[in-house]
């Protein structure tokens, strides 16, 4: 039972490490990529939460120190489960926000899901282009790909990704 409480909160523990001592998470990092790339859908999901909280810090560096992390991390974009899609574009705010130079990745990411199948991850595409141009318009209006996304999501055959698309636009335009 203990073993139980404490594998629950691995993922907590290894975040506080990180923010305190990221040096210490050096032989745990290649640990978590091969949990991306676990069969089981919740190791996935954990390890997704964990890098996309590490990787979108302000102060965090992990993404170009540990390109090939990041690299594994961006593959989740695009995982079978939707839960973890929908995870990863939920993050996207923060990377355009914090991190100017994985702008490029974010945006490249952010295309492919912008027509994604699940109409959730669509409509949290436009959710998050819209709350980093709510929080930081230079980021969003930096990238003519951002708002060409949104715009996009306006002629979407699902109202209310339509009515989001519109409504950001009009938000943002003001």
């Amino acid at each position: 039972e203990k073993g139980l409480s404490i594998s629950s909160k691995v993922y907590d523990l290894i975040y506080e490490l990180n923010s305190m001592c990221p040096s210490l998470l050096l032989t745990v990092l290649p640990q978590l990529e091969v949990k991306l790339k676990s069969s089981n859908d919740q190791e996935r999901l954990g390890s997704v939460s964990l890098l996309a909280r590490m990787f979108s810090e302000k102060d965090s560096n992990l993404a170009t120190t540990h390109q090939h992390l990041w690299r594994a991390f961006l593959g989740r974009f695009n995982d079978i489960n939707v839960f973890i899609r929908i995870k990863c574009v939920q993050y996207s705010m923060h990377f355009l926000l914090n991190h100017p130079e994985l702008r490029r990745d974010i945006t490249e990411t952010l295309k492919l899901r912008q027509h994604d199948s699940e109409e959730n991850v669509r409509y949290e595409v436009v959710m998050a282009i819209v709350a980093t141009a709510k929080r930081d318009f230079e980021v969003v209006s930096q990238s003519e790909d951002l708002l060409e996304f949104v715009k996009e999501r306006t002629l979407d055959k699902k109202f209310k990704i339509r009515k989001e698309a519109m409504s950001g636009l009009a938000m943002i335009y003001r």
